[in-house]
């Protein structure tokens, strides 16, 4: 019979349509397909990364913190040496009267460590005058950041209010006065919070998750 045979296969057997025939070989009656063009090998990711950066600004250093309620003085210091050892930055201590004192944990945490920031979060206006939150930010300096919300539990465990956002917008400015090199943070849940964080502070502690709508309004 005419046209190309099965391989391997002798002449004559070439009906049976289960073999295989030679790739690429036109069989009788069809049109050869053309074969697609070879796909460029992908780039390394590394010269992806590298074409995805180039025309952006500097990468935003991602900075760890670990936050903690304070059982005890002892387990405070023990906590923030490794902190410090394994690298991370910062150590958050919560401020509730159902722990330790906030500025007594600060300082076991700043004694056992070098360079470790040691953040307030968070702290109010309620429950501590503002001469006491200046104070502590003259004593640290920049080691301490102070995050100041409008009080939750530290607040409402005594039946008192939370302070207004022009209440913590004073004592944030305050307490700035007192130590410009304190960093002060807000913890924010929604505009009108982030917008004394933008007054008065240096940043938002931001408290409402990953909402796509919440987020674009702070």
């Amino acid at each position: 019979m005419g046209g190309l045979q099965p391989v391997g296969v002798p002449a004559g057997a070439g009906q049976d349509h289960r073999r295989r025939h030679v790739r690429g070989a036109a069989q009788p009656g069809r049109r050869a397909r053309a074969r697609p063009p070879a796909r460029s090998r992908p780039e390394p990711l590394a010269a992806l990364e590298g074409r995805r950066r180039r025309g952006r600004g500097a990468a935003m250093r991602l900075r760890l913190c670990v936050n903690w309620l304070p059982l005890d003085r002892e387990l405070t210091r023990s906590l923030a040496s490794r902190i410090e050892r394994r690298g991370l930055w910062g150590l958050g201590i919560g401020d509730s009267p159902n722990y330790g004192e906030l500025y007594a944990a600060c300082a076991d945490a700043a004694s056992a460590t070098n360079a470790l920031t040691v953040l307030t979060s968070v702290t109010n206006p309620v429950t501590r005058h503002v001469s006491v939150h200046a104070c502590a930010a003259r004593t640290f300096g920049e080691r301490l950041v102070i995050g100041m919300g409008r009080g939750d539990s530290a607040v409402r465990t005594f039946g008192l209010a939370p302070a207004s956002l022009d209440h913590l917008e004073r004592t944030l400015r305050e307490i700035r006065d007192a130590s410009p090199a304190t960093p002060l943070l807000v913890a924010a849940g929604g505009p009108k919070a982030a917008a004394v964080a933008g007054r008065a502070a240096d940043g938002v502690i931001c408290g409402a998750g990953r909402d796509p709508l919440t987020l674009r309004a702070l």
